[in-house]
């Protein structure tokens, strides 16, 4: 029988192919849990959680409240009425059909074109929306093996207002954020609208009345910061929405889950977060290896927007690294150069080090993600290459124990067994080791046996420092997540195999 190691190494280095085309089979990708097919027999434990129309940017979300569930033979169904009186069945009907799965408590979100090609919203789509060209008060539904699960509006209707609610007007308890008129029905023209955290099944009704006040908070136009996260709750009434935010500023609303770009429901305001970033993570406690890698690969996953690697490098030497003095120094060997805002230095100077190496997954959408780049010297990042990180016990660049390059404390020579790898100077060994954790647990891909044991007395010999803090604090300011290995360095121990 295989060790559920090589399982897991097995199945997800299929995944690193599919890096740079998509990331929905690898993100669920699972060795464990079991999958429950649909059938006409079995109950639907599916909601729709939340709808954004944006212009021809829309986005369905969809939440799991039951066990992971196999979502093939589900559809997302739109009913798009040609104008005001269209008679009864008369729609222009348009199917939309789900794939992969979905695990409890988890959701799987749907974006138009127009929505995946924004890279601030693209990261947090999983499947597309094609074609789905409806105007946004047309009713659609949930629907699997040809029941309905959920029904958002009213597809019978006789009207174009499918989604608008005939129960409630604007006033009233719970109702006030949807700012309109007294008496004017609510409509998800060109809103946010999310379930309301009491509301844990499915509406199948077709016709009659539709309350959308009821059941769904409404939000302005153009807010995205929390599609793809969800949860129950008790309360039926949420506190007052978050208005439209950019991407780098984030809402001040209490308990949503939406601070500093982690997707983690956190008691307190966003000012004490920010003074203790250990709390983002408090929901994971009691979680430990393969449960808190998938919870960790979900919170580093949710908000992370794509920079594209031009813009990643800007960042990077321009600010984000750039101290004080117009210098950024080399992570191997500690040489400082002067650079210039929001411009990337000659390639005879300095070069973007991919500390996961590109030819071992970083592509795609990871070959921008800056809590694995560091800046280096050009030959330095060419000395490192795409070797492993470990250790060795050459010196010097003359003798029979000779290194093959060695400057400021990083060496690139032989190990015990004969391999030829790079060690990294004291002063960033921890550094480069979160920085591989927190790569692994983003990206599904595992990190060699070997590696890993040196990394992991690297991530203890150099802990996190204020510099290291700090580094975390400027990407998420432009990349919107964080290295969750720097806020809780404690996880790493939690974690018997990366």
């Amino acid at each position: 029988m295989q060790h559920p190691r090589s399982l897991r190494r097995l199945a997800l280095s299929l995944c690193a192919f599919s890096l740079g085309f998509s990331f929905w089979s690898c993100a669920k990708a699972d060795t464990g849990d079991s999958e429950s097919v649909f059938s006409a027999t079995k109950t639907y434990p599916l909601i729709i959680s939340e709808y954004i129309h944006e212009g021809e940017k829309r986005a369905i979300e969809i939440f799991n409240t039951g066990n992971k569930r196999d979502l093939s033979g589900c559809l997302i169904v739109g009913y798009a009425y040609a104008g005001k009186g269209a008679q009864k069945g008369s729609p222009v009907v348009v199917s939309v059909p789900l794939s992969g799965s979905v695990k409890k408590n988890e959701t799987v979100t749907l974006c138009s074109v127009a929505a995946r090609s924004d890279d601030a919203i693209k990261a947090r789509c999983d499947l597309s929306l094609n074609n789905f060209n409806m105007n946004g008060n047309d009713p659609f539904a949930l629907i699997c093996n040809g029941k309905d699960v959920d029904v958002f509006g009213l597809p019978e209707t006789e009207t174009t207002s499918g989604i608008e609610g005939t129960g409630t007007a604007c006033s009233g308890s719970g109702e006030t954020s949807w700012n309109c008129s007294e008496g004017q029905k609510l409509t998800a023209n060109n809103r946010t609208l999310r379930r309301k955290p009491g509301i844990s099944k499915g509406r199948t009704t077709r016709n009659g009345s539709f309350d959308l006040g009821a059941e769904w908070i409404a939000y302005p136009k153009g807010t995205w910061t929390d599609l793809g996260h969800h949860s129950l709750g008790s309360s039926s009434t949420p506190s007052t929405p978050d208005t439209p935010s950019t991407p780098d500023t984030p809402s001040n609303s209490g308990n949503q889950s939406n601070h500093d770009g982690i997707d983690i429901v956190i008691p307190g305001s966003y000012e004490d977060i920010k003074k203790d970033p250990n709390r983002r993570l408090q929901d994971l406690e009691g979680l430990t290896n393969q449960a808190l890698i998938a919870e960790l690969h979900k919170v580093t996953g949710k908000k992370y927007r794509e920079l594209g690697y031009k813009t990643a490098r800007q960042k990077m030497f321009g600010s984000i690294d750039r101290d004080s003095e117009g210098k950024v120094e080399c992570i191997y060997t500690g040489k400082r150069f002067n650079t210039q805002p929001n411009t990337i230095p000659p390639n005879s100077e300095m070069n973007a080090e991919h500390s996961w190496p590109q030819s071992g997954g970083a592509t795609g959408v990871a070959k921008s993600d800056l809590h694995h780049i560091f800046p280096t010297e050009t030959k330095a990042n060419g000395m490192r290459s795409s070797y492993d990180f470990g250790e060795t016990p050459c010196s010097g660049t003359r003798g029979s124990n000779k290194c093959d390059w060695e400057d400021g404390g990083s060496q690139l020579g032989k190990n015990n067994a004969g391999k030829l790898i790079f060690e990294v100077r004291p002063k960033f060994r921890g550094d480069i080791a979160r920085a591989h954790f927190y790569f692994s647990v983003r990206y599904n891909l595992p990190i060699p046996l070997d590696e890993e044991n040196i990394l992991r007395a690297w991530h203890h010999e150099d802990p996190v420092d204020e510099r290291e803090r700090r580094r975390n604090n400027e990407i998420e300011k432009v990349q919107l997540n964080r290295n969750c290995f720097v806020d809780r360095p404690d996880f790493v121990d939690l974690i018997t195999d990366f």
